[in-house]
This record gives C-alpha cells, sequence and structure tokens, in this order.
C-alpha cells in the first residue's frame, strides 16, 4: 500500500479476504495504519463475500455501504480428478463401503479442524472415515488428539496434495469448520463442484452464503447437529446424490471467472468515479 501511493494517479482499488476478529494489540495497530491509508488514498473496496465486506468495514472503521461484494471466481475445469478414484482408495488403504468424511484446509487452530476428529469419536461408526488434505502448524495436535480418542485408524492424514480433486472424489461428505476469519472458503466451493455434499458451520463466516440448509448443503451449529446431518448423509445414498447436485449446479453457474471478472469490471469504474469526484482525474492509456 506504501509503495502504491509513491504512483501519483494512480485508482487503488482494495478487496478484503477475510473475517474479523479480536486481534492482539501489535496486530490491531498494523490494521489501524492500513485503514488510515484505505481511508485517505484508496477509492474503491470490496469484500469476496457480504461476510468479508462487512467484516472490512468493522475492521478499518468505513460506513458498510463503501464496500461491494466481489465473489471470487473459480477455474472448475482445474477440478478434473487426474487419478483413478480406485487408485486414491487404494493409496489410502480405502474401501468403496466406507463412508468418507472430508476436508481439505491449512492446518491452523481457526480452521477447527479438531471439530471433525472430535466428531468420529463422537459418532463411534466403524465404517465412518475422516480425511483430512492438507498440513500445517496444527497436524501433530491433530494427530495426538484421534490417538488420545481412539480414533487414530478411522482419521487418514493424507498432507498437503498437488491436486486435491483426486482425494476430494472418493469423499462422500465434505466439512470445512472454520470459524468466521474465513470469508469465501475456496475448499467448500470446489467440494461442492465437485458434486460432494458440503457441511459448513453457522459461524463459518462467508461460507454459509454458498449454502441454503437442507438444499443443496448443511449449515450447522454444534456437534450434535454436525452429527445428524453426517448420519442422514450416510443412512440415504440418494439425499447424498441430489445435494451434491443441487451444491454443484449452483456454484459453478455463481462463481465463474467471467462473473468475478464482470463485478470486478464494475468496481473498477466505480472507483474511477469516485477518484473523479474528489478531484483527481483519471489516468488514461492501456497497458
Amino acid at each position: 500500500m506504501l509503495s502504491s501511493i509513491l504512483c501519483a494517479g494512480a485508482t487503488r482499488v482494495y478487496t478484503h479476504r477475510g473475517g474479523f476478529i479480536r486481534y492482539p494489540a501489535v496486530t490491531r495497530l498494523r490494521y489501524e495504519l492500513t485503514g488510515l491509508l484505505l481511508r485517505r488514498y484508496f477509492h474503491g473496496f470490496s469484500g469476496n463475500t457480504h461476510h468479508g465486506a462487512k467484516a472490512a468495514a468493522r475492521l478499518y472503521r468505513f460506513p458498510p455501504e463503501r464496500f461491494a461484494t466481489t465473489y471470487n471466481g473459480v477455474a472448475f475445469e482445474l477440478l478434473t480428478p487426474q487419478r483413478s478414484a480406485d487408485a486414491v482408495r487404494a493409496e489410502l488403504g480405502l474401501t468403496p463401503s466406507e463412508f468418507v468424511l472430508g476436508t481439505a484446509a491449512n492446518l491452523k487452530p481457526w480452521k477447527r479442524i479438531d471439530r471433525l476428529v472430535d466428531l468420529v469419536a463422537f459418532v463411534g461408526d466403524p465404517m465412518l472415515r475422516l480425511l483430512v488434505v492438507g498440513d500445517g502448524p496444527e497436524r501433530k495436535h491433530l494427530e495426538a488428539q484421534a490417538e488420545r480418542l481412539g480414533v487414530g485408524s478411522g482419521v487418514i492424514f493424507a498432507g498437503a496434495k498437488t491436486h486435491a480433486a483426486d482425494y476430494m472424489q472418493i469423499m462422500d461428505s465434505f466439512c470445512l469448520p472454520s470459524m468466521g476469519l474465513e470469508s469465501f472458503g475456496n475448499a467448500a466451493v470446489e467440494a461442492m463442484a465437485m458434486g460432494v455434499p458440503t457441511l459448513v458451520f453457522s459461524d463459518g463466516g462467508g461460507m454459509t452464503e454458498h449454502i441454503e440448509d437442507g438444499q443443496n448443503g448443511f449449515v450447522v451449529r454444534d456437534r450434535t447437529a454436525l452429527a445428524e446431518a453426517v448420519a442422514r448423509l450416510i443412512s440415504d445414498p440418494r439425499l447424498r446424490r441430489q445435494i451434491g447436485k443441487n451444491g454443484s449446479d449452483g456454484v459453478r453457474r455463481r462463481y465463474t471467472p467471467t462473473r468475478a471478472a464482470v463485478a470486478y469490471l464494475r468496481l473498477y469504474e466505480k472507483a474511477i468515479a469516485s477518484k473523479a469526484a474528489r478531484g483527481q482525474a483519471p489516468q488514461t492509456g492501456r497497458q
């Protein structure tokens, strides 16, 4: 931001891609400085969900109406698996009869993957497997939690993968249990696009904007509600197929790169108009 301010005549746009939490004092000071720069030198503002837009307005002390919403565009063509489902199951030691609840995340505390490990112990179904795709600082704690709860054999830590779609294709359901610091939740949208019934928590930030509960996914409030939703999916293959299809059809229409590009074009046009209204003539020319 400081460097961009040195570019005289530039039109500056800021997009917020996170939620809101109470930050430590040092981090809060950084955001206060960011807010000062945004208010003085920037011309357009957005969040990549309504939740992200509201969080940014609160964090930087803006009127909420100053922030537009520009959803991410997802390159769905990159979600074509490159390996067969049978090969992936063989790698992980899974059989087609086992029900796979999956997740994909950078394993940080606010992703709350511990809720899924806890669920496996709470449900106690020997045919339920939790597949965790991703790595991060919480992995050792999660592995220890699984052993402590006696479900070490029921939780598979696959690690970080170059092509996550290979692993999503064998999931019977998907859950990203992040807290409100999550704004868009790309992994959840990718799972939905692949037809995997997806669950998020009601305090999961912008991810709840993707899901109409019970229609194209599930929004749950706690462990009991999560267990009930998973039990429904386990017992009803037809429901899994319908929820998966509804989710895929919806996100593949809503989050295309083309729609994102159109939304950003409108955002940039507004920013240019805002700059002109503040007495700064916009630059012309092409790059």
